[in-house]
């Protein structure tokens, strides 16, 4: 049997109050109405589940706050909801004075927001081809999202499920060389130099530097590192960890042991040089 039904009059059948309802809990509605000579009569059941939770959604690429990033052509991350599930993801992507906008590929001036792709089961969702990054700049993410409950979905808009700075970092470090000075050596067992980073606003660390050194004589061979002379030249780039970095301006060295075995009078040389920034794939 039914509990008491409340007395309504027909022209009160609205109730607004939602504060006794669980959300993921599932309800079932009855309404009884009477007549003046005291009749009644129940109405079919209406079924629906309770859902005013908004979903929970988070960033996944790029994966770190503060991060420092040479491309970032993909933002991406997971959502989820229950029970209703995830309906949109919002974000807004801007580098303080401009705005990304998907639906034309650009950055603006004014606000703007994108609607992220959603995956088939609504758990993953991704804004694709963004280009126009300008380096040595912050950006901002933020992201937030709207489930399938009706009357246009649960979504607090105010509170931001997931956001994080990163910085945008396209060019390498300056890489120079402070010895040797001169073209003409006749001993040559230590070959050192610097790298910086040269961003002005948000520089970073050198992370290590690599050199080359190529025989012009001996058909364009390059060292390969080995001491042995008859190992010290092959055919092909060989590129050599030198000692240093960390920093944001570091002294690099690169130790040549047994410079006899290596260097052969008369011949001609070219030493190549580069460095790493944190980004691992910007060299300078």
């Amino acid at each position: 049997d039914l509990p008491p039904f409340p007395t309504r009059r027909s022209s009160d059948l609205e109730f607004s109050d939602s504060s006794a309802f669980t959300t993921g809990t599932t309800y079932y509605v009855t309404v009884r109405a009477w007549d003046a000579a005291t009749n009644w009569k129940d109405s079919d059941s209406v079924q629906f589940r309770f859902d005013n939770i908004p979903p929970t959604a988070s960033i996944a690429d790029p994966p770190s706050q503060t991060g420092r990033y040479n491309t970032l052509p993909i933002i991406s991350g997971y959502c989820s909801d229950e029970p209703a599930g995830v309906q949109t993801i919002n974000l807004t992507l801007t580098g303080g004075t401009s705005y990304w906008k998907d639906t034309t590929q650009e950055w603006l001036t004014a606000v703007s927001t994108c609607s992220a792709t959603l995956s088939s089961g609504n758990t993953y969702w991704y804004e694709p081809s963004i280009s126009g990054y300008i380096t040595d700049k912050q950006y901002e993410l933020k992201m937030w999202g709207t489930d399938s409950a009706p009357d246009g979905g649960n979504s607090d808009h105010t509170t931001y499920f997931s956001s994080l700075t990163f910085i945008f970092d396209s060019q390498g470090p300056e890489t120079t060389i402070r010895y040797p000075t001169a073209s003409k050596m006749k001993s040559l067992e230590t070959i050192s130099g610097t790298a910086k980073e040269i961003e002005t606003n948000y520089p970073g660390l050198v992370n290590n530097a690599k050199i080359a050194i190529k025989d012009l004589t001996l058909n364009n061979s390059y060292y390969t590192g080995v001491s042995v002379s008859s190992d010290c030249w092959v055919a092909g780039i060989q590129w050599q960890d030198a000692a240093g970095g960390g920093a944001l301006k570091i002294d690099w060295q690169y130790v040549i042991d047994y410079e006899t075995n290596v260097w052969v009078n008369g011949h001609d040389y070219t030493i190549y040089v580069k460095s790493y920034d944190q980004t691992t794939a910007n060299e300078g």
